[in-house]
């Protein structure tokens, strides 16, 4: 599958939708890092079909919001708990939007960017997971689809991405606290509908597009230096995946 997102908890790694090359998905599995010659399994399937979802975990929940179902940019919200195999559905953003960021920061949901359908988009909303309810927060500076967003503490980082006319290396830092976006340092490679993580204490960028090629090379940010270093490089140049990090030793 293509165009789909990706997640993990513990040692359980879930694939969320995508496009199968005939239509989008809303089927879902699983990979148990933890057993012995582990393979793929369905749980359950999302309510609606989505390519380029949103996606992450909070508390060990897979939230999934947005993606586009063949038809629509969707607004709607799903969570899924692995303990009952259900997902259930929670309160629509106020703009449909695929490619766009999903990260958690304590009890709160920050959807980043995306596209509408019609235009690149800087908007950028806040779910309260107690309350149910989105909220609209203060916008990007740059519209950026397919940007790849981790936190670090109470910061979201939201790198390169798509404007509608540039596929950008700049990066934009938020402040939770505030509300506010600034620029930081930028990679030394532009990228869209790349993977992101955080690991040890750093932000790594993975693949990606430039506008002329797949991407097979990883960055690295060191917020306290501020600074992008190249760090390695995949088997494979990828785009459009799924990205989720996981502690795994064989």
């Amino acid at each position: 599958r293509r165009y789909a997102a990706a997640a993990a908890i513990g040692k359980r790694l879930y694939v969320v939708g995508g496009y199968d090359g005939r239509q989008r998905m809303n089927s879902v599995e699983c990979l148990d890092l933890s057993q012995e010659n582990a393979t793929w399994q369905p749980v359950a399937s999302l309510t609606y079909r989505r390519a380029l979802p949103g996606v992450c975990v909070h508390q060990n929940l897979i939230y999934v919001c947005g993606g586009f179902d063949g038809s629509l940019r969707l607004a709607s919200t799903e969570c899924y708990d692995e303990k009952t195999d259900v997902w259930t559905i929670g309160e629509d953003m106020h703009v449909g939007r695929e490619g766009a960021g999903l990260v958690s920061i304590d009890d709160h949901l920050y959807c980043i960017g995306g596209y509408d359908g019609l235009s690149l988009l800087q908007t950028v909303e806040k779910y309260d997971i107690n309350l149910g309810r989105w909220s609209q927060m203060a916008p990007m500076l740059t519209p950026r689809s397919g940007a790849g967003c981790a936190t670090i503490d109470h910061y979201i980082f939201a790198c390169g991405g798509f404007d509608g006319t540039i596929h950008l290396s700049s990066v934009e830092r938020y402040d939770s606290q505030t509300n506010q976006w600034t620029n930081v340092t930028s990679m030394s490679v532009r990228r869209c509908y790349c993977g992101s993580a955080f690991i040890r204490g750093r932000i790594a960028v993975i693949g990606g597009y430039d506008g002329t090629s797949l991407l097979d090379t990883v960055e690295v940010y060191d917020s306290d230096k501020d600074e992008w270093t190249i760090e390695s490089q995949m088997l494979t140049p990828r785009c459009d995946s799924g990205f989720a990090c996981v502690a795994y030793r064989q």
